[in-house]
């Protein structure tokens, strides 16, 4: 990346969109190889992961000793509470 207007312009005019775009977590996704981006499901994992003080992109589960609310009560990690809503 870039902060130069006219360097991203010509960055974006050689993008084949094979590489992918940095996403939630930091990790690629949507290129070739990588997985698809699913904005519902990996917005409801990262906010269910920070409100419980997670990395957004964490699969761990929930103590319940470490649970300070009805979210982490009902869900016990971030993917399940995204299958939910997406």
């Amino acid at each position: 990346g870039t902060s130069d207007a006219v360097k991203a312009d010509q960055q974006l005019s050689k993008s084949t969109g094979t590489e992918g775009v940095s996403w939630v977590g930091g990790k690629k996704r949507g290129g070739k190889g990588q997985a698809a981006i699913r904005p519902t499901h990996d917005i409801a994992r990262a906010g269910y992961n920070i409100l419980n003080k997670q990395a957004a992109d964490s699969s761990a589960s929930i103590s319940e000793s470490a649970c300070n609310g009805a979210l982490c009560r009902k869900y016990k990690n971030g993917d399940e509470a995204a299958q939910v809503v997406a």
